[in-house]
C-alpha cells in the first residue's frame, strides 16, 4: 500500500529531489526486499529505455542506488534459506544486464544522468567484486545459453 505512493512521489516533477520517498522505498526494502528491489530493477530498465520521460531516469537511479545493498546483502546471505521470501531475489542475473544498460547513460550533454549512472555503476562494483575470468573460457561446461 505504501510502495505506490512512495513511487507516486518519487516520479512527480514537482519534488523530485526530495528525499522522503527514497528513504520509505529503502525502509521498505528492508523490510520486504522481495517486494520492492525487482520493482525498482525493472523500473530502472524501463527509464533507461524511455526518451519522453526524462526525469524517470535520476530517481530510479537515487532508488535503486539505495536498496542495491540490500538486494546484494540478501542474495548472498548464507542465514537466509533459497527458498525463503527473502532468498528468492534473483539480483546476480539482473545485474550484468543493468551494468550493459547503464553505459549508454553515461553522456556528456547530461551532466545529471552521467552523475546518476556513475554512482550506481561504483555502488555496484563496491558490493560486489569484478573478476576478470576470460582465462576460464573452455575450462567448464556451460549449463546455460545466453
Amino acid at each position: 500500500m505504501l510502495q505506490p505512493l512512495a513511487i507516486h512521489m518519487m516520479s512527480s516533477e514537482d519534488n523530485w529531489n526530495d528525499t522522503d520517498p527514497f528513504v520509505i522505498l529503502q525502509n521498505l526494502a528492508s523490510l520486504r526486499p522481495d517486494l520492492v528491489i525487482p520493482d525498482l530493477i525493472q523500473r530502472t530498465f524501463d527509464a533507461l529505455k524511455t526518451v519522453t520521460e526524462p526525469q524517470k531516469l535520476p530517481t530510479s537511479l537515487l532508488a535503486l542506488k539505495r536498496v542495491i545493498r540490500l538486494a546484494v546483502k540478501v542474495g548472498k546471505d548464507p542465514r537466509i534459506p533459497k527458498s525463503s521470501k527473502f532468498g528468492n531475489i534473483d539480483i546476480t542475473s539482473k545485474l550484468i544486464p543493468l551494468l550493459f544498460e547503464l553505459l549508454p547513460g553515461i553522456d556528456r550533454n547530461d551532466m545529471n544522468k552521467t552523475k546518476g549512472v556513475l554512482q550506481l555503476i561504483s555502488t555496484i562494483c563496491t558490493f560486489i567484486p569484478l573478476v576478470n575470468s576470460s582465462n576460464a573460457i573452455g575450462k567448464f561446461k556451460v549449463k546455460t545459453s545466453i
